[in-house]
């Protein structure tokens, strides 16, 4: 390595610590703010404020997934084209969160929830698609921290604020984040490219359609991959007990960090993939993440879930082993989605896609109904594994991955 190297490999390492300890604040901010919401609200209302939170969070997980991997890769090709398309897309949800918000306070009522909670959900995705492009822009700091620092902790000190019921916390949450898609939008504004010149390579139109249903396709299996589970239960076995298990899952959830911190780091060797390998290395480090952040999660969650959300609730270890390994499969997922992405195998990914999502919703179900709790975490698992291998092992006619 030379000398030359250095700084660029130590300017990797460092963007790619900021992103993973931001993402990783970012689901702890996310459990605090359920501390006042467990305290204060009833079980039932507790569990319907777990399950919208949880759909806000795989909203911005949805378009953190394939659809941020084709924005930060179209940056290098269509930077202006893709620049005005990603403005529009975050005034949009800015205004319409906003719009939501006015509707509520408005005109309380039974109708107000809803709408409050779309708001959540709406305002959770629109930093995110600002930090997409950012990313792509080489700017990941500044877009990670919107959405992974500012947004989190000014939704748990809003919640410190609110009264005892659920219209009052979910409005505080949405007011917040209302404000912070505000932010996304400035920040977006400013980062406006310089003009190219020459005309930039566009993508045949087979390709451009199958790269949107591939995208399409990731996007739907992460968001049946961590809310079909949830829903089931919550509707075979009720709110309570979606509630009891909401904080080993978010805790669990979290160590995904370790994806987004990787991707941010490498994101222009990512891009450049011509045959959707990990690169040399790559499964070392990310390995070697996942297992130090995975034992120190088990080391202080047993003792910080009762302390926090009080002694009726605590770390359910028979849902989080498979969770855990459910997580691991899931950052190498979200890694060669990309690097699937940036070499065009739009076929592969959207096959493999389709596939786990299948198994997403039929096992989160079957399993909801015969083990409850750890029925959907076995489901993850086995969603998630399905998903990898499919991603991984070359198509051929006698190749059955799951």
């Amino acid at each position: 390595m030379t000398s030359a190297a250095l700084p660029a490999l130590l300017r990797r390492g460092l963007t790619g610590s900021a992103v993973t300890g931001m993402s990783i604040a970012s689901r702890v901010l996310a459990l605090l703010l359920l501390v006042p919401a467990a305290r204060r609200l009833s079980i039932e209302e507790f569990g319907t404020f777990s399950v919208v939170l949880g759909l806000a969070v795989a909203s911005a997980n949805l378009v953190g997934s394939a659809p941020s991997d084709l924005i930060a890769t179209s940056v290098g090709t269509t930077p202006g084209r893709t620049w005005s398309r990603v403005t529009w897309t975050v005034g949009v949800l800015a205004a319409v969160g906003t719009a939501l918000v006015v509707v509520a306070l408005v005109a309380p009522g039974p109708a107000a929830v809803p709408a409050l909670g779309l708001s959540v959900g709406v305002t959770a995705a629109a930093p995110v698609v600002a930090m997409s492009l950012l990313r792509g822009l080489d700017r990941p700091v500044v877009g990670a921290a919107l959405a992974l620092l500012v947004l989190p902790t000014g939704r748990a000190g809003a919640a410190l604020v609110a009264d005892g019921t659920l219209a009052s916390f979910l409005t505080a949450v949405s007011v917040v984040g209302v404000g912070v898609s505000g932010l996304a939008l400035l920040a977006v504004v400013r980062a406006r490219p310089l003009p190219v010149t020459g005309t930039p390579d566009r993508p045949a139109g087979r390709r451009r359609w199958l790269a949107v249903v591939a995208g399409a396709g990731v996007s739907a299996t992460w968001f049946a991959l961590g809310q079909s589970g949830v829903l089931w239960l919550s509707a075979v076995a009720g709110p309570e007990i979606v509630a009891a298990v909401v904080p080993t899952m978010r805790l669990c959830e979290a160590l995904t960090a370790i994806a987004i911190g990787y991707k941010a780091a490498a994101n222009r060797m990512l891009q450049t993939s011509v045959d959707g390998r990990f690169p040399r290395g790559s499964l070392v480090w990310l390995g070697t993440a996942f297992i130090l952040a995975a034992g120190v999660m088990c080391a202080v969650a047993p003792a910080l879930v009762p302390v926090v959300f009080g002694p009726g609730l605590g770390f359910a270890w028979a849902t989080a082993l498979p969770l855990i390994g459910s997580s691991a499969l899931a950052v190498l997922v979200a890694v060669k989605v990309q690097l699937l992405f940036a070499a065009h195998h739009h076929a592969r990914i959207a096959v493999a896609s389709a596939g786990a999502l299948v198994v997403a919703v039929s096992a989160g179900g079957v399993g909801a109904v015969l083990l409850g709790a750890v029925g959907v975490a076995l489901a993850m698992l086995l969603t998630v594994t399905c998903w990898f291998l499919m991603l991984t092992v070359p198509r051929g006619p006698a190749v059955t991955p799951c």
